[in-house]
């Protein structure tokens, strides 16, 4: 299984993927480490927002491994969903969709990302 590991320590900070049937790797004494499974239908760099900051349109990019059911959600600051971005099946690949954010009031946002076996979530600001 692959996994991605992320570490910091006193030294530095750094992102490492490692194969686990393949050897090991060594890590510095006293590392904070943090294991996250690879094992899902989503490719490494999962989704996109720019320009972030914005107070227009921004464009969301998502790459998918395979097609799947996502949903795209936009919360303000106290976890309020004011914005669906995307609730659909999409396709495998890439996929950009447009939002426009004028409407709302400046501040921090955050769009969270949801399929059937992963979820992540991106700080947006909007001016």
């Amino acid at each position: 299984s692959k996994f991605k590991l992320f570490y910091w320590s006193l030294a530095n900070a750094e992102e490492v993927e490692i194969d686990l049937n393949s050897g090991s790797t060594q890590l510095e004494d006293n590392a904070v480490v943090i294991v996250e499974s690879l094992n899902l239908e989503l490719e490494d760099h999962v989704f996109d927002v720019y320009p972030n900051p914005s107070s227009e349109t921004s464009t969301l990019t998502i790459s998918l491994a395979k097609a799947s059911k996502v949903s795209v959600l936009l919360f303000n600051a106290l976890g309020e969903n004011v914005k669906t971005i995307a609730n659909a099946n999409l396709d495998k690949g890439l996929t950009s969709l447009s939002f426009d954010v004028s409407d709302l009031a400046s501040g921090m946002y955050f769009v969270k990302l949801t399929s059937a076996n992963y979820a992540e979530v991106k700080k947006f600001q909007v001016r």
